[in-house]
Order: structure tokens, then C-alpha cells, then sequence
């Protein structure tokens, strides 16, 4: 009798515990198929004037060509923007999220839609240049983060 009723308790708990188990074991193998990505923290970006510019730079985990890069350039807090970041690191693009000048941990003093365009240039000349990127930038955002884009196309150099 005893043995029958521990049977019976061991074909439960083997019952209820293999889905747990299952599970666990496809969660593992997704999280191991996902792609990684990397990032660089507290990456300065020189704006014409010495002042820095600073940027979290996201990058697909072992990248080994030159990629495109996307970036974003916000007087917000970044945080917001790591899932965005994430998504493009993890689809082949590298993401920089810059902080603007005076907000962040940038360098300078903030003065909205002032220093933007300019340093929004210097931003996309820099990212150009680096050993991750293929010469392809481009930028993404809504709001503030859009309102260098006007002044790129003629503005007098200071």
C-alpha cells in the first residue's frame, strides 16, 4: 500500500514538474540563440569647440565588419532609449545614444535648438570615422531629438 501511494506521489510531482522543467529548458535555448550585444559607456565625442559630448555606444557582440550606425541625439534621459538601442544592436547596426550638449553627461551648457546642429554635425562626422562603422550614419528620433536635422543643411559655421 505504501508503495503504491509513494508511486502515485511521484507520478505527480514528475507530472507537474516536467512542464516546469520543459519550459525552463526552451527558455534556455532561446536566451542562448538571442544575439548579445555589447556597450561602451561614457564615450566622448569631441564637439569644434573642445567641449564633449558624451554617448553610450551599442554594438552586436563580436562584431567583426564595419556596420551601419544609427544614433540618436536627446537632451532626455537615455534610459528611455535602451530598448530601442537593443533592438537595432541586436539586427545588425551599431546604436549611439548621445546626450546633447549641457544635459546628460555632456560637456557644456544647455541651450536649447542652439549648439544642436552643429554638434549634431560633429557627432555624425565622428561616428563616420570609427572602426565600427562602414561611413553610414543615421539618425532617429522624434521631438527633440529631430530638431538638428533643419539646421545640417545651411548653417553659417560660427
Amino acid at each position: 500500500m505504501l508503495g503504491v501511494a509513494l508511486r502515485m506521489v511521484c507520478m505527480a510531482a514528475v507530472g507537474w514538474a516536467l512542464p516546469f522543467l520543459l519550459g525552463t529548458a526552451l527558455a534556455r535555448g532561446q536566451q542562448a540563440r538571442e544575439p548579445t550585444i555589447d556597450m561602451q559607456w561614457a564615450v566622448k565625442i569631441p564637439a569644434r569647440d573642445g567641449v564633449k559630448l558624451n554617448a553610450t555606444v551599442f554594438t552586436p557582440h563580436g562584431q567583426k565588419e564595419p556596420l551601419p550606425v544609427v544614433f540618436t541625439f536627446t537632451p532626455y534621459i537615455g534610459d528611455s532609449y535602451t530598448d530601442r538601442a537593443m533592438y537595432f544592436a541586436k539586427h545588425g547596426y551599431v546604436y549611439a545614444l548621445v546626450d546633447v550638449r549641457g544635459r546628460g553627461n555632456s560637456g557644456g551648457e544647455f541651450e536649447p535648438f542652439v549648439n544642436e546642429g552643429q554638434d549634431g554635425y560633429n557627432v555624425v562626422e565622428w561616428l563616420a570615422k570609427q572602426s565600427y562603422c562602414n561611413g553610414k550614419v543615421s539618425m532617429w528620433g522624434g521631438s527633440g531629438e529631430a530638431s538638428p536635422v533643419a539646421p545640417w543643411k545651411r548653417r553659417s559655421p560660427r
